[in-house]
């Protein structure tokens, strides 16, 4: 029998191995940054740019005010 990925998530787990599995993810997503760091700093700069700066976010429901 086979069980959806997304099951697994919710599946009783005891301390020892619910922390194993925290640390396997971490090392994970740090080992995958580290890798692509570059990437992802140009995909949020990238989505940075169109949006308000901070200091106009107070004008977001201004009718006139194109920044979105």
């Amino acid at each position: 029998m086979s069980l959806p990925p997304e099951s697994l998530l919710f599946t009783p787990l005891s301390d020892e191995a619910a922390t194993e599995i925290a640390d396997f993810l971490m090392e994970l997503a740090l080992a995958f940054e580290e890798t692509h760091l570059g990437q992802i700093l140009r995909h949020r700069a990238s989505l940075n740019a169109t949006f308000c700066e901070p200091s106009r976010q107070l004008s977001l429901f201004d009718p006139d005010d194109d920044c979105f």
